[in-house]
Parts: structure tokens; sequence; C-alpha cells
């Protein structure tokens, strides 16, 4: 009889150990892939940033190009005061300070155009900080609470007569972005020199 009972208590001591075991199994395996969804998230979340930045300083070649096309058609104008349509001091005087009446708004163009370009890169840059750094910290929180369940649910389940429950574990933060484009730089188009003539 008492070897029965023996036998019994060890059974049911084996039952229980395999029992915890399948539990902590289930947990660690649930935490493991808890874990991997929220480094996915978090990189995503930086990629925010990485796309942006990419995108910023690829407007900003555009700008920078339309800013050389300008300055080229200014010096273009300026230029051709020192070609031989102008024999004379006096004329050529003449063309300068027709010309350079001409340009002073384009010139002073080209100086509020570089402000406007380099302010409008840094606040998408600024912009794209702050969400990456809000879209890592909600991934945090949200990967921080699935696991706090899953390690309720492990309690649970090494509790007696307690089994696993599975804890859903959804994607954490935004999909993946697009891998940004390598920028181009652009051709700069090459200022003509008119050579007066001696």
């Amino acid at each position: 009889m008492a070897a029965r009972q023996t036998m019994q208590s060890r059974m049911a001591f084996s039952a229980r150990s395999t029992s915890s075991t399948q539990c902590f199994g289930e947990s660690t395996s649930a935490l493991q892939q808890c874990n991997d969804k929220a480094a996915i998230g978090s990189s995503n979340c930086e990629n925010l940033l990485t796309v942006a930045k990419a995108s910023a300083e690829s407007k900003l070649e555009k700008d920078l190009e339309a800013l050389h096309s300008q300055c080229n058609k200014i010096n273009a104008d300026l230029l051709l005061c020192q070609s031989e349509e102008f024999p004379t001091a006096e004329e050529a005087l003449s063309c300068y300070e027709n010309e350079g009446q001409k340009n002073v708004s384009p010139v002073s163009n080209l100086s509020s155009g570089a402000r406007t370009a380099k302010r409008n890169r840094d606040n998408t840059v600024n912009t794209a900080t702050v969400e990456s750094t809000g879209c890592s910290y909600d991934v945090s929180t949200e990967a921080e609470a699935v696991s706090s369940k899953i390690f309720a649910n492990l309690n649970a389940c090494l509790a007696p007569g307690g089994s696993w429950v599975p804890v859903p574990i959804p994607d954490f933060g935004p999909a993946p972005a697009p891998t940004p484009k390598p920028t181009e730089k652009p051709t700069e188009e090459p200022v003509t020199t008119v050579e007066p003539e001696i």
C-alpha cells in the first residue's frame, strides 16, 4: 500500500514538473517573440528618421541646383559687360550699372533662397526626429505591456490546475519604410567666361 502511494506521489510530482517545464517553455518562447517584434518595431521607428533625412537632403540638392542656375544667369548678365560690344570704359560702366541694378533682386533672392532651403531641411529633420522618438517610446510601452501579460500568464500556468494561455503578440511600430534612394549630386551648369580683347 505504501509503495503504491509512493509511486502515485512520484507520478503526480512528475506531472507537475512536466507542466512547469511546459509553462516556462511557452513563456520563454512568447517573450522571445515579443522581444524580436519590439526590435523590428524600434528599427522601423529609427528608419523613419533615416528616410526623412535622405528626403530632406535630396530636396536640398534640388534647391541648390536651382540656386546654381540663378547664379549662372546673373553671372552671364554681368559677363556681357566684358565683351567686345562695349569697347569704351564709359559703355562698359553703363553696362555694369544697368545689369547690376537689374540683378539686385535676383542676388537678394539667392540669399533668401539659401536660408529657406536650409530652414526647410532642418524643419523636416526635426519633425522626423520627434516622430521617431515618440514612435520608439510607443513600441517600448506596448512591448512592456505584452511582456507583463506573458509573466501573468506564466504565474497562472504554474498555479495548481493552471495551464498555459497563449498571449497575442502584435507587430509593434510602423510598417517598414521604403529604402531611401542615394542622392545624386546635380550637374552644375558651366559658367562661360568672355575674355575682353586687349
